[in-house]
């Protein structure tokens, strides 16, 4: 049994991917293109980051670091993710992994979408 996950690359793409419990770990590091880093979003949301992706010199991804800066508003403008991420729910009990909820996967497409339209219009700057 698998889980449902969001994929977010840094050219504002987004894919749903099927994780298998049971090779989680080479899945999230194909994705992101590395070694991974988990950011805990919230108390039901994953962000698995490439560890080294800024000594990698990976694009930046403004999404995954707009995620990071709303789940840690304190800490606004210091970070930046870098490369694709992958966002997922929460482990069970089991150290399984949960869907990411269908709801929040559609509102980071759109918010995806709506990023790319306003870098192509030239209203936003990244």
């Amino acid at each position: 049994m698998g889980a449902q996950a969001l994929q977010i690359r840094y050219n504002f793409t987004t894919k749903l991917v099927d994780l298998d419990q049971d090779n989680a770990l080479p899945q999230l590091q194909k994705a992101v293109g590395g070694y991974i880093e988990l950011v805990n979003l919230s108390d039901d949301m994953l962000m698995w980051v490439n560890e080294e992706g800024a000594i990698e010199k990976l694009p930046g991804n403004l999404v995954g670091t707009h995620l990071w800066d709303q789940s840690f508003p304190e800490y606004k403008g210091t970070n930046k993710i870098f490369g694709n991420v992958i966002i997922t729910g929460v482990e069970d009990e089991n150290g399984n992994l949960k869907d990411i909820d269908e709801d929040v996967a559609a509102e980071i497409t759109k918010l995806c979408i709506e990023a790319k339209q306003l870098i192509g219009s030239g209203k936003l700057v990244y």
